[in-house]
């Protein structure tokens, strides 16, 4: 997996803590387009980046092309 990003928090100013317990979020399956197109948009975090090989980004290339 290709490594480029950085990771956001957003604790109300807080910092994290070791040995916290923190909640684990569920995301309703249908927000899934809303939250990947988010993520694309303001991360740049896709399928794409995250599986560099020329057969997953394939679509992508696709995509791009037919726009």
């Amino acid at each position: 997996m290709a490594q480029d990003g950085g990771l956001i928090v957003f604790l109300d100013g807080e910092e994290m803590k070791e040995g916290i317990d923190y909640k684990k979020i569920i995301i309703d399956y249908r927000y899934k387009d809303i939250v990947i197109k988010t993520l694309n948009d303001f991360f740049n975090i896709n399928h794409g980046n995250m599986y560099p090989d020329i057969e997953n980004n394939k679509f992508q290339y696709l995509d791009k092309a037919n726009s």
